[in-house]
């Protein structure tokens, strides 16, 4: 009789647990990703920003550099990301 009580008392709260962690799951997997779709977003709008602020069209030299009119587009990696291959994390300066 006691086993048949606390199973029906223990059998609705282990459901509704269960359920609660199912919507929570989703609800934060759906924040994730429009965080980082909003953060992408964000970055290649900067990014596309910065390079075409010089006037001209793309050209690729001989040597693989790429040039925006009269600016060495490829030269200017370095001064915007300075990476950490040891650590992994890409540094915006």
């Amino acid at each position: 009789m006691k086993k048949k009580i606390f199973s029906l008392m223990v059998l609705p709260v282990l459901l509704l647990g269960i359920v609660v962690i199912l919507i929570s799951l989703t609800v934060v997997k759906g924040a994730l990703v429009q965080e980082i779709k909003d953060a992408l977003r964000s970055a290649a709008t900067a990014t596309f920003a910065a390079y075409d602020q010089n006037a001209g069209e793309y050209l690729e030299a001989q040597n693989g550099d790429i040039w925006k009119g009269s600016y060495n587009i490829s030269k200017s990696e370095r001064a915007c990301f300075n990476s950490s291959p040891s650590k992994g994390k890409l540094k915006i300066e």
